[in-house]
């Protein structure tokens, strides 16, 4: 068989701008190498030639050659690679783990050779090279292996393993060979044409192609020849092999499969096209009347200035008049290039004035990430009591810290052995052995000698107040995620942190979709280097970091001492920022981890799972993870952590509903914290047995417990501000439930100054809130709205729009509720703005509503247009979020808004009938359908579309019957007979009310008895006046005097005995009974008017025999 060779030259500009983005990329060389730069190394080097004939047989193995390094000064070490061949050859009795190594990397592991530092490695797909050789330009291979050979529990300097670099090498041309021989072996990929194939005479099945014409090609089995798709066009014919090149990049065939698309490239032929992205001046070719009203008047050698960008992919772009000064688009062609200049690639879309400000920036803020990364780690769970929760108008929990107590300070050392590490007195010293399990040494800050390990204090206490400064707040949290970056950093490479801000700014490559291989994983991590995605990115690679841990090192006792301490500390980052869920379960891992530690490390993790239980309401799971707890610390002489212990559990018992085990457990912490002169764990003591009294009823006790609290607190003289105004909050609540409605509003009112003068905006907020309902329930909605306004301004300052959108909501329907023209517009302005934050938000199904809203305070306003256009914004709101059940609450609400009016009620039918009827049929909602078919019959009712309505009244009735609940059938039946009374057929509305009253209630009140009287009334008139049936009317007046008898309602029987008599004087003459009647009705007039108060006497027992025998 003849030889085809292919052949692999350089890629012309214009497809390298077409698939990889550059136009030049670096020259290699044989040996294709990446190390710890973060550059990711060398490309897949563009070599003139790399050939290989079809059938030509290669080998398919691949050598891959590491050595090692010192960071610090990049010079290489024959003692430091003899450690590395001896790291190998340990690991080489474990091959799977290799294999393993090597797998996450996509590359398949055939042999190790430590004498030789190397590893033989090969590929059997496409895929695979390419992923692999994307890894190793990235620098993940290197950094793979460098966890793998540098595992701290094997060397024993960490000095000398902080220094270390791995750095890894290949034979670039073999690596292609393979990669073009497995190209060939699959017979179907793409490339380009080395030159241009013209037509030949006689040859129809000849494809003709330009130079660098990008083809798909297929191996049809022929000889000299290609069967090839031209990308741009289409055409499918032959080409000579001699013409194609194969793309000797894995990406470019990569990307082409899974996005096939035409591939003609951009068109360069105009001079305009230079520079990809430019600004500046250009000169008006030729004349040019515009075509199109958006173009620009050009006269020949007219200046023009770029407005915004030239772009070459573009063959228009906006130009300005220096002439005219006029503005529109131009095209490309019609003009020459002036004074073009290109732009940045990393700053294009900045001013110079934003570039200056970006550049006076500092990069590295170390002593702020070193304090803030204490205060992520920090942990007071062992020491410190923690405040109960009444109920949802509580604090979640406390986040703040009480000062020092100074008689504490002197007792608790010589009491509590080891010393207590809790915020209120002393801060928790470094954990050196957090950092020697680490296996990194801890090196100094430049010009601080400040080292920065795990060290688990004052977590809150020092971050609370810039919480309540905005501006300071919001750098808090800038610097938390850096500081969870940092955090990361010290667990994945040396621990000097001037070394860390450099790795971290050039890390490359994504996280996430790693997540199933530990090693790519680590690696990726550590060299990701992508701007902050927020604190949420920076907690996903945190816990990212601790999965791939967890899988690929053993559990030593190192190793678990770092675990332990970073789930506590995600813990807490979570629990700050309200994720619960997430944080129960980083306390879990923290408690496996410390029940192989020691005693103090496992009672830290279980407190905090404990208590982390509680606020997400799995009591029963506090209560036996505290129980064993609370029995391994008896005879401990340690106060606080027991007393801690009995606060938890008390708190998880009033949650079981025991509350009697609850208050012992609170005595017994309330005695500890008296026997160690703890005040502050005393006043939270007091304070939750308050809390437990109160919620049991028992408020004198409780004002007692909450008053010594108070006392308590006050001495404290400030820093435990959130306790100090929880438990105002509640003695409030007790004065409420006394009937001291002025001691609550004082009680309250003080707790708000407490939290204004602690400059605390999450205590102040919660506290408006109850001063707000307070007022609300007085129905003195002004003082209310003040409170609201409040709460607007603090969720402004803490620039939480969620939160602010809520207040805003609120306020609206307050200043609505006043009725008066002036609070409905500042209740529209409220409304509107509230819309706004929804808008900005994407939150759809609040922005439907608060435009609903809107368009409700525009109808009363009376501003018509103005509310259809509001109503119509939220209908088409609600259809973007696809809910039907949604889409037909917004439409009936839409309708409810004319219904209920007093004006253009018909309006409502559209959105009942047209909108509302086909959502609720369509999600097979039979409430909202049997709803809007009743209020659809009694609109048509009300302005007299009688015929119309009968449709929809025949409807209702068979929805009704559809839902099963008698009260909606008699309704419907009710609804229909009366339609049917209006069209005059007045023998079926007869039989319909009848209906009604088969499916009427029982006797249980005197209101089903007034519902049968009104029913057999109206039954009377109808056959006595329409259907002239005056037998059939006297059985129907007896039956509703029955009823009205037996709803005891004097006014209604006087009513039904004089129809009675009028009936059996002129339309069945009956004198006796006229007469009966008539004298049983006039005493009960007597009684209407009050004049006497006479019992039922022996006529009225007579005028029943009568009734019961003329029936």
């Amino acid at each position: 068989m003849t030889k085809r060779n292919i052949v692999t030259g350089d890629i012309c500009p214009a497809d390298y701008d077409l698939l990889r983005g550059v136009s030049d990329l670096d020259t290699g060389n044989d040996i294709m190498t990446t190390g710890q730069e973060g550059e990711g190394g060398e490309k897949w080097s563009r070599r003139s030639t790399v050939s290989l004939a079809k059938g030509e047989r290669f080998s398919p193995d691949v050598v891959l050659v590491f050595s090692g390094k010192h960071r610090s000064s990049g010079e290489s070490d024959d003692e430091l690679q003899e450690a590395l061949r001896t790291r190998l050859r340990v690991m080489e009795s474990s091959s799977q783990d290799i294999s393993s190594l090597f797998k996450d990397l996509s590359a398949r592991l055939l042999s190790v050779h430590a004498e030789r530092d190397c590893f033989i490695l090969t590929f059997k797909t496409v895929e695979e090279i390419w992923k692999f050789s994307t890894y190793l330009s990235l620098g993940y291979v290197a950094r793979c292996l460098e966890n793998f050979l540098c595992d701290p529990s094997f060397w024993l300097d960490p000095a000398l393993l902080s220094d270390v670099e791995i750095c890894v090498s290949l034979q670039e041309e073999h690596l292609a060979t393979l990669y073009l021989g497995l190209l060939l072996q699959e017979g179907v990929f793409f490339a380009k044409a080395a030159h241009a194939v013209e037509a030949v005479e006689g040859d129809d099945e000849r494809l003709v192609c330009v130079c660098d014409a990008l083809l798909l090609v297929r191996d049809v089995g022929q000889e000299d020849l290609w069967e090839a798709t031209l990308l741009s066009s289409g055409d499918r014919g032959l080409v000579p092999s001699a013409s194609v090149q194969p793309l000797p990049y894995p990406f470019y065939q990569w990307f082409l499969r899974k996005y096939p698309c035409s591939a003609s490239g951009l068109s360069t032929d105009t001079p305009l096209g230079q520079h990809p992205i430019a600004t500046g001046m250009c000169v008006a070719a030729v004349d040019y009347e515009p075509a199109d009203a958006d173009e620009l008047l050009l006269h020949e050698g007219e200046e023009l200035a770029v407005e915004g960008f030239l772009l070459q992919g573009l063959d228009l772009f906006v130009g300005r008049s220096l002439t005219s000064g006029l503005m529109g688009f131009v095209h490309k062609k019609h003009v020459k290039p002036g004074d073009l200049k290109p732009t940045s690639p990393e700053l294009q879309f900045m001013t110079v004035e934003e570039r200056e400000d970006l550049y006076q920036l500092e990069p590295s803020l170390t002593h702020s990430h070193t304090h803030l990364l204490k205060q992520l780690c920090a942990s007071d769970i062992s020491t410190v009591y923690r405040m109960d929760k009444l109920d949802e108008s509580d604090f979640t929990y406390i986040k703040s810290t009480p000062k020092p107590d100074p008689q504490a300070n002197s007792m608790q050392q010589t009491v509590d052995t080891p010393p207590p590490r809790h915020s209120w007195t002393w801060p928790r010293p470094s954990l050196a052995a957090s950092q020697r399990s680490l296996g990194r040494s801890v090196g100094s800050v430049s010009g601080a000698g400040e080292c920065m390990s795990f060290c688990m204090d004052e977590t809150f206490r020092e971050a609370e107040p810039l919480e309540d400064d905005a501006p300071l707040w919001e750098e808090l949290s800038e610097w938390e995620e850096e500081s969870c970056e940092d955090l990361l950093s010290l667990l994945d490479t040396p621990t000097q942190l001037e070394e860390a801000e450099a790795r971290r700014r050039r890390r490359q490559g994504p996280t996430a979709a790693a997540q199933y291989q530990p090693h790519l994983a680590l690696a990726a991590l550590s060299l990701d280097s992508t701007p902050s995605r927020g604190l949420g990115h920076a907690l996903m690679r945190l816990h990212l970091h601790l999965r791939s841990s967890e899988r690929l090192h053993a559990s030593g006792e190192g190793q678990l001492q770092e675990q332990r301490q970073l789930c506590i500390s995600l813990a807490w980052v979570y629990l700050h920022h309200g994720a619960l869920p997430e944080a129960v379960l980083s306390a879990e891992k923290a408690v496996e981890a410390g029940s192989c530690l020691g005693e103090e490390e496992e009672f830290e993790a279980r407190a905090l799972h404990g208590w982390l239980l509680v606020l997400v309401g799995s009591a029963e799971r506090a209560k036996a993870e505290l129980t064993p707890l609370l029995m391994s610390l008896q005879g401990s002489d340690s106060p606080s952590p027991q007393g801690v212990v009995h606060t938890l559990l008390a708190l998880s018992l009033r949650r079981l509903g025991n509350a009697s085990q609850a208050g012992a457990h609170l005595v017994m912490a309330l005695r500890l914290a008296q026997d160690s002169g703890h005040t502050p764990n005393q006043a939270v003591a007091l304070s939750n047995l308050g809390c437990l009294a109160l919620g049991t009823g028992a408020v004198g006790v409780a004002e007692g417990f909450l008053r010594r609290s108070l006392r308590l607190f006050q001495q404290l003289g400030g820093g435990a501000d959130q306790e100090h105004v929880q438990s105002l909050l509640w003695m409030g609540r007790s004065y409420s439930s006394s009937g001291q409605g002025h001691k609550a509003r004082l009680a309250n009112e003080t707790a708000l100054l407490i939290a204004i003068h602690a400059k605390n905006i999450h205590s102040q907020m919660v506290v408006a809130k109850v001063l707000s309902r307070h007022y609300a329930n007085q129905m003195l909605y002004g003082q209310s709205i003040i409170y609201y306004e409040h709460c607007v301004a603090l969720a402004r300052q803490l620039r939480d729009k969620r939160l602010e959108g809520e207040f805003l909501e609120i306020l609206g329907s307050l200043y609505l509720s006043i009725n008066t023209h002036r609070s409905s517009l500042r209740s529209l302005d409220c409304t509107k703005q509230s819309l706004r934050i929804c808008i900005d938000l994407g939150k759809r199904r609040e922005e439907a509503e608060s435009w609903l809203h809107a368009g409700r305070i525009y109808y009363l306003l009376q501003e018509d247009e103005l509310t259809d256009m509001y109503l119509q914004a939220a209908v088409r709101t609600a259809l973007r979020v696809e809910d039907p059940i949604f889409d037909a609450s917004i439409y009936e609400e839409a309708g409810d808004i004319f219904y209920k009016g007093h004006r253009n009620q018909l309006k409502a039918l559209p959105y009942y009938r047209d909108g509302g009827l086909p959502f609720a049929r369509s999600t097979g909602d039979l409430l909202c359908e049997f709803r809007l078919l009743s209020k659809v019959t009694e609109l048509l009712m009300t302005h007299k579309h009688h015929q119309e309505a009968l449709q929809y009244a025949l409807l209702a009735v068979q929805s009704s019957t559809a839902t099963g609940i008698r009260l909606h059938e008699r309704v419907a039946y009710q609804r229909l007979a009366c339609v049917y009374e209006a069209l005059g057929q007045c023998e079926l509305a007869e039989n319909y009310f009848l209906k009604c009253v088969s499916l009427g209630p029982d006797l249980t009140h005197s209101s089903d008895a007034r519902y049968y009287c009104k029913v057999y009334t109206h039954l009377a008139n109808i056959t006595l006046h329409k259907l002239k049936d005056a037998f059939d009317a006297m059985g129907y007046y007896q039956l509703a005097l029955a009823g009205a008898m037996e709803a005891d309602d004097v006014s209604c029987v006087y009513v039904l005995l004089m129809k009675l008599a009028e009936l059996h004087s002129s339309h069945l003459p009956n004198a006796h009974l006229s007469q009966l009647y008539t004298h049983t009705a006039s005493s009960l007039r007597v009684r209407l008017e009050g004049l006497t108060h006479t019992p039922h006497t022996a006529q009225e027992d007579t005028l029943t025999q009568h009734t019961a025998q003329d029936s």
